[in-house]
């Protein structure tokens, strides 16, 4: 009885599932941080009329736990907008049978970020004044390397007002005009004065471009003799705040940003346990 249940009942697979649910073209290449992708497939579902055949997309970020994606029902689909990795299939149904398409992945590089540039001490008028980068984000994460680019730029103002300064940091402030070279570090030799500088980070990857905060630089005649010690001018507090979050129960380290330029960095553990 077992072997004749058997035989009865692969006939009726067989012609259940002879379709082929089709296959998915892969992303090759990863996408910008908040950028979205055009999906659709490489091979169409056959085996039965192309007009019965269904699709319903989904969407997982751990390739375990499957989302149906609200009036995604067609063979092409526009992805939201990404900030992290993710996993997309299809399910397709002929005939009340529905099978499932391959996986595909869609790498997000991380968000563009230019770093802060630090302002240095004192400089004297014979030093070689030498301002570094560090940037990060929207590089490949596998068998890549950083490749930005860097334009850094000096503002035609001159003289210890830097609040003056804040708002030129955005890309329609005036004075500004490109020194240097297209490198993560800037160096040269000034006059005695104050200076101010930035830089623009670009990807390498077209996702965008990014300022750096604005330093002053001071730079002093030393043609009596070196300063033993600067004295810092005086400052006030431009913003503040924790980057490890306000929970009672944890670490905090406080950033400060000053108005001279100088940023400062606090941190303490909690008392609470």
């Amino acid at each position: 009885m077992r072997f004749i249940f058997v035989l009865l009942m692969v006939p009726a697979l067989i012609l259940g599932q002879e379709f082929y649910p089709g296959f998915l073209s892969s992303v090759t290449d990863p996408i910008c941080y908040s950028t979205s992708s055009e999906l659709s497939f490489e091979a169409l579902p056959s085996g039965g009329s192309n007009s019965a055949y269904s699709y319903q997309w989904q969407i997982s970020w751990n390739q375990s736990n499957w989302f149906d994606i609200i009036n995604a029902t067609s063979t092409t689909h526009t992805t939201d907008i990404l900030y992290e990795d993710v996993y997309y299939r299809v399910l397709v149904t002929y005939e009340d049978v529905t099978l499932t398409t391959n996986t595909i992945p869609v790498w997000v590089l991380p968000q563009l970020d230019s770093g802060v540039l630090l302002k240095p001490g004192a400089f004297c008028d014979t030093d070689e004044v030498v301002l570094e980068l560090d940037p990060d984000g929207a590089e490949w994460w596998w068998g890549g390397f950083l490749g930005f680019s860097y334009q850094w730029q000096q503002n035609t103002v001159q003289g210890p007002i830097f609040q003056s300064m804040w708002d030129s940091q955005k890309t329609d402030g005036k004075g500004w005009f490109d020194v240097g070279e297209d490198l993560a570090s800037y160096s040269s030799y000034l006059l005695a004065g104050f200076y101010y500088f930035r830089c623009i980070v670009t990807s390498p990857y077209g996702c965008g471009t990014v300022y750096t905060n604005t330093i002053m630089v001071d730079v002093q005649d030393c043609s009596s003799g070196r300063i033993g010690k600067v004295v810092e001018a005086e400052k006030s507090t431009l913003v503040k705040f924790n980057i490890l979050g306000a929970l009672s129960n944890q670490e905090s380290l406080t950033i400060t940003i000053y108005n001279n330029g100088q940023i400062s960095k606090t941190k303490k553990n909690s008392d609470h346990n």
